[in-house]
């Protein structure tokens, strides 16, 4: 296990390697695994594994921004973003190489500072704002 989040709402969020990503019902004190489903890519769940980076596949950051939206991160399948307002994840992978767009897919560490930006860093030293 590497990433555990509690987010403005008293929600916890669980991130580990190999088996998901998981949230606790804090009144019945159980776990719900968030499988992914390929027929419903929009709701939480671990993002979809790549077989070639499987071995190294784990979600290494949960973290909240202002709004207040989720951001996932994970070691080779690239980074969600959930809404819990609209319940829809987003999900960035190696985008095209324009203005904005995440071309990575390594998300490894993130840092909300002061006025509410969302920094992420990958693993190949590129640095985001979100």
């Amino acid at each position: 296990m590497r990433s555990i989040f509690e987010d403005s709402k008293g929600n916890f969020w669980v991130g580990t390697a190999g088996d998901g990503l998981h949230t606790m019902d804090r009144v019945r004190g159980i776990f719900q695994r968030h499988r992914y489903d390929p027929a419903h890519p929009e709701k939480p769940s671990r993002p979809p594994v790549n077989k070639a980076f499987a071995h190294n596949d784990h979600i290494t950051f949960i973290t909240e921004d202002i709004d207040p939206a989720i951001w996932i991160g994970t070691a080779e399948s690239g980074l969600n973003y959930y809404d819990p307002k609209t319940k829809i994840t987003k999900h960035y992978e190696l985008q095209k190489d324009t203005v904005g767009a995440f071309t990575d897919r390594t998300a490894w560490w993130t840092y909300t500072s002061r006025d509410g930006i969302v920094w992420i860093s990958t693993l190949n030293g590129n640095l985001y704002i979100c």
